[in-house]
């Protein structure tokens, strides 16, 4: 970061404090906590269930985020919210700037971008931070997969996806970065560079010092319910210059912390 972070007082809210699909006791909660920033996290993110439960999709990230952004504008909150590389179609060969057009494949994909041009409408005071590939230390993304997969003996990844790796302690600091410099608008926050799959898992595992064979495969492998993009590396071009470390940098943040943490 360029400068040193601002002290936030958080209020961090879980669905048993707040379901943004209730807009009443969201309007309640936001009244009562009177924020000058909202930071939106929740959303429905299963992407393949997503192609069934539509109205679950629907509900979450876009009626929701709807209500979230005739919330804060009543009451003059910013609000901030998490999108994703998913509003593409992967058809692109060069990365995806903020003035690129959306054209999501999937339900989650429509539902995300939807949310979106809802917030356009209701909040002006907003910030669209589309990321892409998250991981963090804990819960089940990518990274733990392969850890898993490589358990079992069995690591075989799609070489035919390119995007950009993001660590989540690195969006985080992303974001703060960006209310700092009062940023508005649609930015791209994600790990700067691109790499496919097959080469960012073998990079995982030669950080961790581990052999283990990865076999490259088409996507056409995996049989899922909703189509992903074969593309879908994020970059800005937001005025503010923020951007992330490189997604090797990451990576390394994300062993490092993970070594750390098993002594």
């Amino acid at each position: 970061m360029r400068h040193a972070p601002p002290s936030w007082t958080l209020h961090p809210q879980n669905r048993s404090d707040v379901d943004i699909t209730d807009v009443d006791t969201l309007d309640r909660v936001v009244k009562h906590l009177n924020p000058d920033v909202l930071v939106n996290c929740a959303a429905y993110t299963n992407v393949d269930g997503a192609e069934s439960e539509q109205q679950s999709a629907h509900s979450a990230n876009t009626i929701g985020v709807k209500h979230l952004a005739q919330v804060t504008a009543k009451y003059g909150v910013a609000l901030v919210h998490i999108s994703t590389d998913f509003v593409f179609d992967g058809c692109s060969t060069q990365p995806y700037t903020e003035t690129s057009s959306p054209k999501p494949l999937s339900v989650y994909g429509q539902s995300k971008w939807q949310g979106e041009q809802q917030i356009q409408l209701h909040n002006p005071n907003h910030l669209i931070v589309r990321t892409a590939w998250l991981y963090g230390d804990d819960g089940h993304t990518f990274p733990q997969k392969l850890m898993q997969w490589a358990k079992q003996g069995d690591v075989r990844v799609a070489n035919d996806q390119t995007g950009s790796p993001t660590y989540a302690p690195h969006l985080v600091n992303g974001i703060s970065e960006c209310l700092q410099h009062g940023a508005r608008g649609i930015i791209h926050l994600a790990g700067s560079g691109a790499v496919t799959r097959y080469d960012w898992a073998k990079a995982l595992f030669r950080s961790l010092q581990l052999d283990v064979a990865v076999k490259p495969v088409p996507s056409s492998t995996f049989v899922t319910a909703a189509k992903r993009p074969a593309y879908s590396v994020l970059e800005s071009i937001h005025p503010s210059g923020v951007r992330l470390p490189d997604w090797n940098q990451g990576l390394s943040d994300f062993t490092n912390h993970l070594a750390k943490s098993r002594k």
